[in-house]
């Protein structure tokens, strides 16, 4: 695992390890932020170990079996004490091992690992592997209990105010899955009007109160408007930031009244080039922790933008 070139399947094994337990953390994180709000306190510390482990994992996996070059110094890793299990998780032995390893022990490995760059062998990686799988977590009964959590029946709309009629309405055609198209002038803000009415069964079934919604926006751009010569895809440029990638903004809040109800304007800064774009709200609720939650819905929260040039 630790040797070959570049092409042999040992240097594939090599890559595709903190990559596996990378995405084993965000299912976690998925359980977690879906689940988590409607089980035990035992039962979100379970699935927040689960999350610091994999986290870990990936940490230690990619710092043994990286490559023989000395590591950037001036690239730091993101957070190595912020990654360690929050201090009411300490109580179970899993997280207070964690804990250990990733102050103890992963940040001696790095500080070693940017002094020669010396490649670590797989015998530590396994009997690391092993004394984790061999440390007991105490799963609840709820750990396993499949919960049908409510979705909440949301609605979407956009207030931009009244546009002049185009000369040219010759668009290029754009699959909107049923999503609504709405018509934007470039260069000005608009907003967007997120209403509905949260089920009692999810408010009830909630194992700790909360009283704000939230919804986290991405903005996404999607094509040209026209086929011509002078409208060329430019948005890749980096003086915009490569728009082609998705934006994601800070969330939005409301406050949720006591019969469920709530309504949540959303003001959207201007989008100077023109073009079909798609806006995704993830809806969530904040407990009185602060803590965020993800809400199911029963259809998506997307909205297509047509973004053009009206003052010619």
């Amino acid at each position: 695992v630790t040797g070959g070139n570049a092409s042999a399947r040992s240097n594939l094994v090599r890559h595709n390890i903190p990559k596996s337990f990378g995405m084993l953390e965000s299912h976690y994180i998925y359980i977690y932020r879906l689940h988590g709000l409607h089980h035990c306190q035992q039962t979100r510390s379970i699935l927040r170990i689960c999350i610091a482990m994999c986290k870990f994992m990936r940490d230690f996996v990619d710092v043994m079996l990286s490559c023989q070059t000395k590591l950037d110094t001036n690239k730091k890793r993101q957070g190595v004490v912020q990654d360690c299990c929050p201090k009411v998780d300490e109580r179970y032995s899993m997280g207070s091992l964690l804990t250990r390893l990733r102050t103890g022990v992963l940040e001696k490995v790095e500080v070693e690992k940017s002094k020669d760059g010396s490649l670590l062998h797989a015998p530590e990686l396994l009997n690391l592997l092993d004394t984790l799988l061999r440390c007991p977590s105490p799963f609840p009964p709820g750990f396993f209990h499949i919960m049908s959590i409510p979705c909440s029946c949301i609605n979407l709309s956009a207030d931009i105010g009244v546009l002049p009629k185009k000369q040219n309405d010759d668009h290029i055609p754009i699959d909107t899955k049923g999503a609504e198209c709405v018509d934007v002038a470039s260069g000005l803000p608009f907003k967007l009007i997120l209403s509905g009415v949260i089920p009692e069964e999810f408010m009830r079934s909630a194992d700790v109160e909360f009283n704000q919604i939230i919804a986290g926006k991405t903005l996404q751009y999607e094509g040209q408007l026209y086929e011509d010569d002078d409208a060329e895809d430019t948005h890749s440029e980096s003086g915009n930031g490569g728009l082609n990638l998705p934006m994601r903004h800070e969330p939005f809040s409301a406050t949720l009244q006591p019969c469920g109800q709530f309504i949540m304007p959303i003001l959207c800064e201007p989008i100077v080039r023109e073009g079909f774009y798609r806006i995704e709200l993830k809806l969530g609720c904040r407990d009185v922790r602060c803590t965020e939650w993800a809400m199911p819905t029963t259809t998506p929260l997307e909205i297509f933008l047509r973004v053009e040039d009206y003052s010619e």
